[in-house]
């Protein structure tokens, strides 16, 4: 089977409780025999968080809930990508006490299926519901008041977050075409002086072409 898949199975679901030191993970990989002689090779490997540090934090406010006597807060771990990444450990998901709900994201929740954002390329990271109620199979949250009042202000999120995302991925094209004409004008300059079109030699001070 895929061992990248496997780190990327256990990173995804305990991967926030190894970055709180509550648990680590050691995977023991065997290597056999280093060509067909001398003893087995054992590998081991530790399964270590997600970095997110080359990503940009998105900073949202932490929604409060207190209702039946329940009292928390849906709190927001999302990040811009500054390269679209198109791959299923990319996909924004809920957490719940250090662990993910159920083995999908959140773009996988009926409510939620015909809303884009939710599995953006550009957007990344969890939101936490531990005020929420888990079933006993950790597959999905319990119908309750509780799941009802976080699906509705995640909903609601959903503007804020398109706002956030179109603004990212106008500043990356903006920069992107900023350093394809840096490309283009080094070019033109190198192409100048080598057929000797300009004699850069004699160049007092910075300069732009005219229209002509």
């Amino acid at each position: 089977f895929n061992i990248n898949m496997l780190f990327r199975r256990l990173q995804h679901h305990f991967g926030e409780l190894i970055r709180n030191g509550e648990i680590s993970i050691l995977v023991e990989l065997y290597q056999g025999k280093i060509a067909k002689i001398g003893p087995e090779q054992l590998k081991y490997q530790e399964v270590e968080p997600r970095d997110y540090s080359a990503f940009t934090p998105l900073i949202a406010t932490p929604i409060s809930y207190g209702n039946n006597g329940k009292t928390g807060q849906i709190t927001f771990n999302l990040y811009l990508c500054d390269k679209g990444r198109t791959d299923r450990w990319n996909q924004l998901y809920l957490l719940y006490q250090g662990r993910p709900v159920g083995d999908g994201f959140i773009s996988e929740i009926d409510e939620f299926t015909e809303h884009p954002i939710w599995k953006h390329r550009f957007l990344t990271g969890y939101i936490t519901c531990d005020f929420c109620e888990i079933n006993e199979l950790r597959q999905g949250l319990k119908i309750n008041d509780e799941r009802d009042f976080l699906f509705k202000e995640l909903l609601k999120m959903e503007k804020f977050l398109e706002t956030k995302v179109k603004e990212h991925s106008k500043g990356l094209y903006e920069l992107k075409l900023q350093r394809q004409v840096t490309e283009l004008v080094k070019d033109l300059q190198l192409f100048f002086k080598s057929k000797n079109i300009f004699n850069f030699k004699i160049a007092k001070s910075m300069g732009f072409l005219s229209k002509e």
